[in-house]
């Protein structure tokens, strides 16, 4: 897989994404101190596990809404990807052959977390081509995600 390209859209009302390449976290209601935590956990070696600690430290109530992904095998073909959803938040994934699966933690207390072994993209919201903005890592206030 050809080293996955992130598009957003602005929105300052929608989630905070945190996003460097390999993984990608987006929260509703942060604060300026578990967004500078979680850049940390996702620009470094932490990765999927890094988050989960963070949930169980800092309790649930701290992430009621929640996206995680995380390419397990971002070099392979297909990719292979480690996905963590919480609370009313949905994504959807597309596989090598054009499939579309949507993940979400409907009915749970916790979260949903899954492995996805064929994944050639992820996205949440409402995802239009001409809104679509790059970039390369960093925190952005988005409505939608494309990460192919």
């Amino acid at each position: 897989m050809k080293e996955a390209a992130f598009s957003y859209t602005s929105d300052p009302a929608g989630y905070a994404v945190v996003f460097a390449p390999g993984m990608l976290v987006a929260l509703d209601s942060p604060g300026a101190s578990r967004l500078a935590a979680l850049w940390e956990i996702v620009r470094g070696e932490a990765g999927m596990s890094g988050v989960i600690d963070s949930i169980i430290t800092e309790g649930l109530k701290s992430y009621p809404n929640l996206i995680a992904v995380e390419w397990r095998t971002p070099d392979a073909k297909p990719a292979e990807a480690r996905l963590l959803v919480r609370g009313t938040a949905v994504m959807t994934t597309t596989d090598s052959k054009g499939h579309v699966k949507s993940f979400d933690a409907k009915g749970l207390r916790t979260w949903r977390e899954l492995v996805v072994p064929d994944v050639a993209g992820v996205e949440f919201g409402e995802v239009k081509a001409d809104s679509l903005l790059p970039l390369g890592s960093g925190v952005v206030m988005s409505g939608a995600v494309k990460w192919v």
